[in-house]
């Protein structure tokens, strides 16, 4: 690959994003254990994990400029790869280029040892999240800027019931060896490994959303209550 600048990577038109710079924000992961941020044994935690995972961590992406193309019913097509999925076909209808993509915290945070301690594990979890979220605010940082976008959303299989997970292998192979460019890697199960890592398609769109708001579901994740209005444009209610 032609190194285009540091810490970026460019080979055709997939690009790697290493060494990713990571915001670590105490008040931020707090503020995600309401209920247990007060207290002082738990404020030590975080803030010794803190203290090991900012020397190691090495966030990574890669993403594709890609085209797309509308075929038969719910299927497109982005850059050659086929994928089935009604809310993608309705949602990329206007749009000639999108954004299939893989985002990780890395896997030098598993080597952060914790013991047996359910509380520490937990800590260390929270500390991993805030990663990716970091890591996923740079990446779509990057992709306005560069590409001229003034607001991307994105989805990710398995978010959906209309994206189901397996499709993450299509996702995957848009992007070509994942495992060894930024050491992420799918299971037969369609589970990625490292655990926080994420994979999905980005898209430029008039307004930020969040697929939690084409859900119903319950989810201790969820980042936004569900929108109705924006699940009939989409013509998933």
């Amino acid at each position: 690959m032609k190194r285009i600048a540091p810490n970026f990577e460019k080979s055709s038109n997939i690009i790697v994003l290493d060494r990713i710079p990571i915001d670590l924000n105490v008040e931020t992961i707090f503020a995600r254990i309401r209920a247990q941020s007060k207290n002082p044994r738990v404020q030590k935690i975080i803030r010794h994990l803190i203290s090991l995972a900012e020397p190691i961590t090495r966030a990574k992406s890669m993403f594709r400029v890609s085209s797309v193309n509308a075929l038969n019913g719910d299927a497109i097509e982005i850059s050659g790869v086929r994928l089935t999925s009604h809310v993608l076909s309705v949602a990329f209808r206007r749009v000639d280029k999108v954004y299939p993509f893989v985002a990780t915290c890395g896997v030098e945070l598993d080597n952060i040892q914790v013991g047996n301690d359910l509380l520490e594990k937990y800590c260390l979890d929270l500390v991993k999240r805030a990663v990716l979220t970091s890591t996923m605010h740079y990446l779509e940082s990057f992709l306005s800027n560069n590409y001229g976008l003034s607001c991307v959303s994105r989805f990710s299989p398995g978010d959906l019931a209309t994206w189901p997970i397996n499709q993450q292998k299509e996702i995957f192979s848009l992007l070509g060896d994942v495992d060894n460019t930024i050491g992420v890697k799918l299971t037969s199960g369609c589970m990625m490994v490292p655990e926080k890592s994420i994979s999905g398609i980005y898209f430029p769109t008039a307004e930020k959303f969040e697929s939690c708001q084409l859900c119903k579901r319950k989810c201790a994740d969820r980042q936004s209550p569900f929108d109705i209005g924006i699940a009939k444009k989409l013509e998933v209610a």
